[in-house]
Formats: structure tokens, C-alpha cells, sequence
């Protein structure tokens, strides 16, 4: 988010535009009068706040001037700022959602113009000849000057709309260009649904997007995120990618250890190799479906469970099985290799992914820039929790961006 002061020049505090027009692109509700002191004499008063009443305030802040200064001209750029910068950390669209739409009442299309984001969308064609569905958002005030680009990837059977993109909406609201795809077989993109073969495609599908995307944005810092398998394909692409990113944001990874609890001891090594070979699209029956056991909250369950894009089943193939198998033992094999500087994210009652596979990585990685954040009893998706703790762990992953993104620019 751009300080004000940038609009100003030598004539207005408020540059080109009146200072109604300025409260108006700023989003600030300004109110003012006065109050009759103990001496009986008038003294103005005023307040600023976002223009959303909807937002929920996250407290208030009192300012007084200095010897021959005001509250309003100059020292008000300050006070917009404040403003905000509240409502860039506070207002997040989960706070919208209900049980039956992650826009609550509106529309997808009133819910961007609310939230002043500009979103595009589209397909790309990957190697396999696929079509992949892309989409991104960004303030759609477009005079704003960007922190950096985040790309994101989400996780099994889940997709880059409904819940998902409430997070990239907040990213976005706090000035950065955000940018997703539907890995194959999921949300829009084409292929076998929540199915797929080898764990490489999807990780060729992320580097031909995303380096599109960096390379239409190559004067900003470039950071990525991912969550569950995401989070696996974002370490695969910084492996590949050494120096290509600023950062890495990884949330519920999974890192050897998931296998324990989904997959018997049978079914692993050379005897699931053998069910893959004769039937890789077979949905392992006593494998729970990671969405039943990944929101603690049971309304945002149910809110996933609605989006129209997902399959009925979302069980592993043997095939998927065996995929996971094969890239968190690569990635056990590779981690010390990675340099990136890393946020690890992690629930403490994680039933999908156990912390300890958050803690082996931590400890692997070559990084001199590491952070490990552990939230005591929450589940896989943050997404999923009580929305004070959703905004406490993107709250978490906005500060990090912004001082890594800050250096980086400076640099």
C-alpha cells in the first residue's frame, strides 16, 4: 500500500484531487464538528475510518499534532495511512463467507468490487496439450504501486476459487499482484479428476505459469506459496528454481510422515507399485477424503464440500498414492539443497500432515532465513478455523512478505 504523501505535490497534500475525491479513491469515511471545551470555546474535531462499514475495527487510534501544525493538511496523510493499513490487516473476506457461498450474499463479481480487486482469468496450454485454468488479482486502483507478485498453489482436491481465493483476495488488498492455477484434474483445468500419474507434470504446469507471470512482472520481488500438496509443489519448483524467488511460504507440508495414517503398511513400496500397475485410478476405500478431517469448523467444511467444481470423491488413486510416496521421499533426499529464505506453517492438531514432517524440514533446509510457526490445535486448512485464526496466520504471512519484499527492493 502506497502512503498518501505520493499523491501530494507542492500545492495539495491531496495532489490533483479535492479532498472529498481523496477520502473517495482512499476508501476513508471522514467525519468532523466540533466540541465545546471547558472554557467554553469551539475546538474541531475529526475522525477517519474505512468506508466499509462492514469491517470489523481492530481499534482506535488518537493523534494530536504539533506547535503550529493541524490535524487536517498535511499530518491527515498519516492519519489515512493508519486507516488503511487497519483494514489491509483486518478485513478479511472470510469474515463474508456463509455456509453456502465463500462471497456470502454477493456475487463473485460484486464481491471484487467491494474488495476493490481487479481479477483476470484464463487458460494456458501446458505441455501435455491440457488446458489449464489461470487466474490472478491485484487492487484494481491500478496507480498503486505493487509490493511484489505471489504465486499460489493449493492443495489435493481442493481448487484456486471459492475458499481458497479468499487468502489471495487479502494477499492482493494489501497491494501485491496474486496468481493461481487449477492443478490438472481439478477446479477448472482438464484432466482425470483429483487423479494424475506423475507428481512432474503438475510441478512443469506450475513453473510454465508462474514464469509467465514473473516474467510479466520482473521489476517485483516473487514470492510463492502453497498449502498441503501445494506446498510440496512449491518446494519442488525452488528446488529446481534456486534463486528464482524471494520466498517461500509452505502451510500444513507434507513430508514423509502423512503415510502413516492413510496408507497401510501393504499398500506401500513394491506392492503399491504393483496395484498402480493394475489399476491407477482404483480410489483406495479406507483412505478418508483430507477434506473431512482438514476444517475444524464444520459450516466451512460444508462451504467446500458446495463449490461447484468439486468431485464427489475426493479419496486418493493408488496412482496419487504412490506420486506422494515418490515426491516427499525426493523432497527428504533434496531439502538440504534448498537456500530460499522460508516460512513453515503448520497446525499442532494436524490430522492430514504431522507436525513432525514441519519440524524435519525446518531442521533440512540450508537457509539462513527460516521461520517455523506452529498454531497449538489447529487443523490442516487454516482456512478452516475460527476466522480470528485465519487472520492471525495471514496476518503472519503478510508481515513476512512485506519485510522480505521491502529488502528486496531496496537491494
Amino acid at each position: 500500500m502506497a502512503h498518501p504523501i505520493h499523491e501530494a505535490n507542492e500545492f495539495s497534500p491531496y495532489g490533483n484531487l479535492t479532498r472529498q475525491e481523496f477520502y473517495l479513491k482512499h476508501h476513508i469515511l471522514h467525519q468532523k464538528g466540533f466540541m465545546i471545551n471547558r472554557q467554553k470555546m469551539k475546538i474541531y474535531t475529526q475522525s477517519w475510518q474505512p468506508s466499509d462499514l462492514s469491517v470489523k475495527l481492530k481499534g482506535l487510534v488518537g493523534m494530536i499534532h504539533g506547535y503550529s501544525s493541524k490535524s487536517s493538511w498535511l499530518f491527515e496523510l498519516n492519519a489515512a495511512v493508519i486507516v488503511e493499513k487497519l483494514e489491509e490487516k483486518m478485513a478479511h473476506p472470510i469474515h463474508e463467507a456463509n455456509e453456502f457461498s465463500p462471497y456470502g450474499n454477493l456475487t463473485r463479481q460484486e464481491f471484487y468490487l467491494k474488495h476493490h480487486i481487479l481479477h483476470q482469468k484464463g487458460f494456458m496450454i501446458n505441455r501435455q496439450k491440457m488446458k489449464i485454468y489461470t487466474q490472478s488479482w491485484q487492487p484494481s486502483d491500478l496507480s498503486v504501486k505493487l509490493k511484489g507478485l505471489v504465486g499460489m498453489i493449493h492443495g489435493y482436491s481442493s481448487e484456486s476459487s471459492w475458499l481458497f481465493e479468499l487468502n489471495a483476495v487479502a494477499i492482493a488488498k494489501s497491494g501485491f499482484f496474486v496468481c493461481a492455477l487449477d492443478l490438472q484434474g481439478h477446479g477448472f483445468s482438464e484432466g482425470p479428476r483429483y487423479h494424475f500419474t506423475n507428481f512432474n507434470d503438475l510441478v512443469n504446469d506450475c513453473l510454465q505459469y508462474f514464469d509467465s507471470a514473473r516474467t510479466s512482472h520482473p521489476e517485483l520481488p516473487h514470492f510463492l506459496y502453497g498449502e498441503s500438496l501445494g506446498s510440496s509443489m512449491a518446494l519442488l519448483v525452488c528446488l529446481q528454481q534456486k534463486t528464482a524467488w524471494n520466498g517461500l511460504i509452505v502451510s500444513g507440508v507434507a513430508r514423509g510422515s502423512w503415510k502413516k495414517k492413510f496408507i497401510p503398511v501393504w499398500l506401500l513400496n513394491k506392492l503399491i507399485e504393483a496395484v498402480v500397475f493394475f489399476a491407477p485410478s482404483w480410489r483406495v476405500p479406507f483412505f478418508r477424503s483430507p477434506a473431512s478431517i482438514s476444517y475444524k469448523e464444520d459450516w466451512k467444511r460444508k462451504l467446500e464440500e458446495r463449490s461447484p467444481n468439486r468431485h464427489t470423491c475426493g479419496k486418493l488413486t493408488a496412482a496419487v498414492g504412490l506420486q506422494f510416496q515418490k515426491f516427499t521421499e525426493y523432497i527428504e533426499r533434496n531439502c538440504h539443497g534448498l537456500t530460499v529464505p522460508i516460512l513453515i506453517l503448520h497446525g499442532g492438531d494436524d490430522m492430514v500432515c504431522e507436525v513432525t514432517g514441519a519440524k524435519r524440514l525446518y531442521n533440512s533446509v540450508a537457509s539462513k532465513d527460516k521461520t517455523l510457526k506452529i498454531y497449538e490445535g489447529m487443523w490442516h486448512q487454516f482456512i478452516g478455523e475460527p476466522n480470528e485464526t485465519v487472520e492471525e496466520v495471514v496476518n503472519t504471512i503478510l508481515s513476512w512478505i512485506e519485510v522480505r519484499a521491502e529488502v528486496t527492493s531496496a537491494e
